[in-house]
């Protein structure tokens, strides 16, 4: 499983799966700057804002399915 650590505010140092990143683009991100969440996701990992890891780190258990 991918698991993407965030090292910007609000959720730095947290890490997250793929589904609830997914959720982080459709609560909080400017469809505007960008249309897509595979733009996105592509744009925060080559800027260094995530890291992604594959194997068996846990994503953060406390996350809720929405952001308000």
């Amino acid at each position: 499983m991918k698991v993407y650590t965030i090292w910007e505010d609000p959720f730095k140092g947290r890490a997250f799966s793929e589904a609830q990143m997914n959720v982080i683009y459709d609560s909080m991100i400017e469809k505007a700057e960008y249309p897509t969440f595979e733009g996105w996701l592509w744009d925060m990992l080559r800027s260094g804002v995530f890291d992604v890891k594959c194997g068996n780190q846990e994503a953060d258990q406390g996350f809720k399915k929405r952001i308000k």
